[in-house]
C-alpha cells in the first residue's frame, strides 16, 4: 500500500500496556516475550493484516540468509491459528486482511490468487475460534490487473462481487449491522471509481469505509459510512530522525470526525509503532521513530481520549515498512521464539529470553566474527550498527547448545531514558 492525501504512502502497528497477558475468554497467553503487551481498552482493537508472506514478490525482508527468505507461509493453518490466539491474547478482536481480490486472468494473478487462498483460510480458522476478520480491499490490485483506466471500475465490481462469500461468514465484521468493507484508495486509481456505482452493483448492503475524510469535497465523502486513519507523517512531512509520528495530523482528523459534517460517520482512530521502508523495494526513505513504544502510546491514548468505538493498528506483519507488532512494538529480541530465525529490528534491540534464568552469556556476531561476549540477565538493550546482520547467542548454563537468532538492523531509534550496551 502506498499513498495519502497527507502525502506518501505510510504502514504501521501495535501495543503495549499492563502485566500477563489474556485473550477475551479470560484463557492467559503463553506469550512470555511480549509481557505487558495488551490492549486494556474499550475500543475494539482491530490490526490490519497481510497474507502475502510466502510469496516470493514480499520476502525482501527475510532474504539475507538462505533459507529464511520468508518468515512463513500465509497460507498455512497452523501459522493462522497461532496468529489469531496471539492476537486475541494481547487484547486484538479482529484482523482487516489486506486484500487483493481473486484469481481472474489478470497480470497479477499469481499473488491475488495466493492472498486469496490465505484470506480464506484466515475466515476458516477465525469461525472457529471466534474471532472477526474484515477486508480491506487495496486499489494497487487495480492498476496491476488492469492496463486501461476505463476498465478500473469493471475491476472493482467484480472483485468485490466475488468477495459477497466472505460477507457471509460468520467471523465477518460488522458495524452498523452490515459487513464492514474497508478500501485502501490510490489517486492513480481512485478517480477513476464511482463507490456509489460499486455500492449499488453489490447485493448486499455494506458500510463502507474510506482512508481519511476529505471535508472539501463533501459529496465525495457522503458516498461512505465512516472513515479511518492510515500511518501517516503529518503534511507528508518525514523527519529523517523519525520524530515526525503523525500528531497534527491525527489531532486534525479527530477534530474532522467530530464535526457537524461528519456525524453519523463511523470513525475508527489510527494507532501504529513507527514506519520504516528502508527495505521495501519502493523505498522513499521514510522512517517514523518507535521510540521504543512512546509513539505508540501516544497514538493510543489519543485514540482513548476521543472515545473512539474501534482502532486500527498499522500493520500486524508488514515487515518491510517497519509497522509490524506480530513480535512486539518495542524491538525486542525472544531468543527462545525461534519462527522466525531472522528479525528485522532497529537498534537498540531489546535482548529477553526465559525469566527462569538469571544469568547467561550473550555472544554477538557479525560476519562470522565475535563482537561482545558477557554475561547478562534478560532485558539487555545492545546499541548495534544499522545496515548489518548480526548473529545473537545465548549461552544457557547446563546446556551444550546456544539460543541463536538473526537480527537485521534498519536505524537508530533511541529509547527515552535507555543507556544500551554498545557492542561495536
Amino acid at each position: 500500500m502506498k499513498s495519502s492525501k497527507w502525502g506518501a504512502l505510510v504502514l504501521i502497528p501495535v501495543l503495549i500496556l499492563s502485566l500477563a497477558a489474556c485473550d477475551k475468554t479470560g484463557q492467559p497467553g503463553e506469550l512470555p516475550w511480549l509481557s505487558g503487551e495488551f490492549y486494556d481498552t474499550t475500543a475494539m482493537v482491530l490490526a490490519e493484516y497481510h497474507v502475502w508472506h510466502g510469496l516470493p514478490s514480499h520476502s525482501v525482508a527475510f532474504s539475507s540468509i538462505p533459507g529464511n527468505h520468508r518468515p512463513y507461509d500465509s497460507r498455512d493453518p497452523e501459522v493462522v491459528v497461532r496468529h489469531i490466539r496471539e492476537a486475541k491474547a494481547r487484547g486484538i478482536s479482529g484482523f482487516v486482511v489486506n486484500w487483493y481480490g481473486p484469481k481472474a486472468g489478470t497480470a497479477n494473478d499469481e499473488d491475488r490468487e495466493f492472498m486469496d487462498l490465505a484470506t480464506a483460510e484466515l475466515f476458516k480458522q477465525a469461525e472457529v475460534l471466534n474471532f472477526s476478520v474484515a477486508l480491506l480491499y487495496d486499489e494497487g490490485t487495480v492498476s496491476s490487473a488492469e492496463s486501461d483506466p476505463a476498465l478500473y471500475e469493471a475491476r472493482v465490481k467484480s472483485d468485490l462481487s466475488y468477495a459477497e462469500r466472505y460477507f457471509a461468514s460468520s467471523a465477518y465484521l460488522r458495524i452498523n449491522d452490515r459487513p464492514a468493507l474497508f478500501f485502501f484508495p490510490y489517486g492513480t486509481v481512485n478517480p477513476f471509481l464511482d463507490w456509489a456505482a460499486v455500492r449499488n452493483h453489490l447485493s448486499v448492503p455494506v458500510t463502507l469505509m474510506d482512508k481519511d475524510p476529505n471535508p472539501l469535497e463533501p459529496e465525495y465523502d457522503a458516498q461512505f459510512d465512516g472513515f479511518y486513519a492510515w500511518v501517516t507523517a503529518t503534511n507528508g512531512q518525514w523527519h529523517p530522525d523519525g520524530l515526525e509520528w503523525g500528531r497534527e495530523y491525527m489531532e486534525w482528523y479527530y477534530s474532522v470526525m467530530r464535526s457537524e459534517a461528519y456525524a453519523g460517520k463511523v470513525t475508527v482512530g489510527g494507532v501504529w509503532p513507527g514506519f520504516d521502508d528502508s527495505f521495501a523495494p519502493w523505498s522513499a526513505n521514510r522512517f517514523m521513530a518507535r521510540a521504543g513504544n512512546a509513539t505508540h502510546d501516544q497514538l493510543l491514548s489519543m485514540a482513548e481520549t476521543n472515545n473512539v468505538n474501534y482502532i486500527l493498528v498499522g500493520t500486524w506483519n508488514d515487515f518491510e515498512e517497519g509497522t509490524d507488532i506480530e513480535y512486539g512494538v518495542k524491538m525486542l529480541v525472544y531468543m527462545e521464539k525461534t519462527d522466525p530465525q531472522l528479525l528485522i529490528r532497529s537498534t537498540p534491540v531489546l535482548v529477553v529470553w526465559d525469566t527462569d534464568v538469571e544469568s547467561a552469556a550473550l555472544q554477538v556476531y557479525r560476519d562470522g566474527q565475535l563482537l561482545y561476549d558477557q554475561q547478562h540477565g534478560p532485558g539487555t538493550y545492545l546499541s548495534l550498527t544499522p545496515g548489518n546482520l548480526y548473529e545473537l547467542k545465548l549461552w544457557v548454563p547446563g546446556s551444550a547448545t546456544p539460543l541463536s537468532k538473526w537480527v537485521k538492523i534498519r536505524r537508530n531509534d533511541p529509547v527515552p531514558d535507555v543507556v544500551p550496551v554498545e557492542v561495536d
